[in-house]
């Protein structure tokens, strides 16, 4: 009952957390899933540190006698709680509880705390590149070649037609600026068109039904107006000195073009969110916009950031580890232990690897350039980043250790005076693994060999520096007072340090073999798209309307 009560107060602080993050509506389109669930994770686990903080530290609560006389008990009252005491569990936790939830809801009214509040929302939101990413990707789209198909310019002339222009007009005007423009914005409507029919983007399409009607009535509306353009020059006679009614019609022409280019602005700006908004892999996002048309050649993430290569290596790192401690024979590796110590060693690693390559990916102090090829104050910032997050994962893991044989609230209390009392020092391999991943990933080693030669040789440097480690943390651990043991794997007996290093070495060999699949091409290094020799071949049979940074047709 304790857990369900904790577990009730984390969802509606996290549910409070989330709407303080999401203050302007739809900023989840205007970025990447990765960085926009990243940056709310890290706001939400904020707030659960704050309330968590109170739960277990229930005098900290008089400091916000406002709150607690609002369900009349006392700030003594509240601070005399103690997890020793002989009152009722439930009441304890479930009044703790109330409490520390209304804290976090009337916390980001407090002046100071507000301020703080503001900037780290501010923060987070640019490190999650809320809303540039949308704006540079849509930018970007304005400045690529959309490519049209026969067919599509066949029933764009037939629309024309249909409002009184002529095949033999239409002829003549073919490859005009106007001419390629409107086709432009009838064939991006006409796709988008298509998107709503598809399920993927069937949530988007509801949220911005508005915002589709607006481009469809514009686009109406230029349409009527180039048709009155077209009318109107076509009564103008060459011999008559009608200058002023010409100059009219340029200024029309003008408004017309401009007209145009705002709206393919506006289509691309549609775009972009309707990607960034439904597409949560690179791979689905980079072939929906090829599908749309545009022969888009960046990148939303780094060469080889491959999900599914991720996955593989979690797979072959926790089967490795699982087999290791299952074949320990002995009474202190309980079922539960020799199942969760495998999973909280893997994730471990595995958040090495996935913060060495996001760091890689989106930050410009960790990405290696040609002044910086070997950029190491972006690996330590690296490997700070995820010994913190593994650092907190494993305070959960031991928590479940003594979950069984006391309350949660115990389980945490007795899980972090473990952790701090010298099982921190196990973070180090963490920050080693970081450091050692994030260097091969830049320094390319043994490029002669082929990949999966490559991949053994880099497994047997990396092997080496987590074995170096792992008799760092023996050493330091011993210092500490830690128990040295001897254990016994598969009939085979192994000192404490030896078990350390073998279980650092087969997680160094496994990480160092996908190094060449990760590590990318030279594009890598340079700006998304801005290397020409990627972008795809236009499909034979297709017109292309190129634009440039206005969405004006540049021919």
């Amino acid at each position: 009952m304790e857990f369900l009560i904790v577990a009730i107060g984390i969802f509606f602080v996290a549910v409070h957390a989330l709407e303080r993050f999401n203050k302007r509506q739809n900023i989840r389109c205007t970025t990447t899933a990765f960085r926009y669930y990243g940056a709310a994770g890290v706001y939400v686990a904020a707030y659960q540190a704050v309330f968590l903080g109170l739960i277990f530290a229930p005098e900290l609560l008089k400091f916000f006698p406002e709150v607690l006389g609002s369900f009349s008990l006392s700030p003594d009252e509240v601070a005399a709680f103690s997890f020793s005491n002989q009152q009722s569990d439930l009441y304890r936790v479930g009044t703790l509880t109330i409490c520390a939830v209304a804290v976090c809801k009337v916390l980001s009214t407090i002046p100071g705390v507000s301020n703080v509040d503001r900037g780290a929302i501010k923060v987070l939101h640019r490190l999650a590149l809320i809303p540039f990413e949308a704006l540079r990707f849509s930018r970007e789209l304005q400045s690529l070649p959309l490519q049209v198909s026969e067919q599509e310019s066949q029933e764009a002339n037939k629309v024309l037609a249909g409002h009184g222009v002529s095949e033999t007009d239409l002829r003549q005007m073919e490859g005009s600026p106007l001419l390629s423009s409107w086709i432009k914005g009838y064939v991006c409507l006409q796709r988008i068109e298509r998107w709503r029919l598809d399920h993927q983007f069937a949530g988007f399409f509801h949220e911005r039904e508005g915002q589709y009607q607006r481009l469809t009535n514009a686009f109406e509306r230029l349409t009527k107006l180039g048709v009155g353009i077209y009318n109107l020059n076509n009564r103008l006679d060459g011999n008559m000195k009608v200058e002023e009614i010409r100059e009219a019609s340029r200024r029309m022409e003008d408004s017309f073009q401009s007209g145009l280019d705002d709206f393919i602005a506006e289509c691309c700006d549609f775009v972009s969110q309707a990607i960034l908004s439904c597409c949560y892999t690179n791979g689905d996002r980079l072939q929906r916009i090829r599908e749309f048309g545009f022969a888009y050649s960046g990148r939303f993430a780094a060469p080889g950031f491959s999900h599914d290569k991720i996955v593989a290596t979690f797979l072959v790192l926790l089967v490795g580890m699982l087999t290791i401690f299952l074949g320990l024979q002995s009474d202190e590796m309980r079922a539960h232990r020799a199942l969760l110590l495998p999973v909280m060693i893997t994730l471990s690693y595995v958040i090495a690897m996935l913060v060495a390559l996001y760091c890689r990916t989106y930050f410009t102090l960790c990405r290696a350039t040609a002044d910086r090829p070997l950029p190491f104050s972006g690996y330590l910032l690296a490997a700070l980043i995820a010994t913190g997050l593994s650092a907190v994962l494993q305070v959960a893991f031991l928590a479940s250790f003594f979950i069984s044989d006391s309350s949660l609230i115990a389980a945490l209390q007795q899980s972090w005076a473990r952790f701090v009392s010298g099982a921190w020092v196990y973070r180090i391999m963490t920050f080693a693994a970081t450091m050692l991943f994030a260097y091969l990933l830049d320094a390319r080693l043994f490029t002669r060999f082929r990949p999966a030669l490559r991949g053994l040789a880099n497994g047997a440097v990396l092997a080496a520096g987590l074995a170096f480690a792992a008799l760092l943390v023996y050493a330091i651990g011993k210092e500490l007072g830690r128990v040295d043991r001897v254990w016994t794997l598969f009939d085979v007996v192994l000192p404490q340090w030896l078990l350390q290093v073998f279980i650092a070495m087969t997680c160094g060999t496994i990480m160092g073999f996908v190094v060449p699949f990760l590590e990318g091409g030279e594009g890598a290094r340079s700006r998304p798209g801005s290397d020409p020799g990627l972008m795809e071949a236009e499909p034979e049979g297709a017109a292309v309307v190129h634009l440039n940074s206005r969405g004006r047709s540049a021919g």
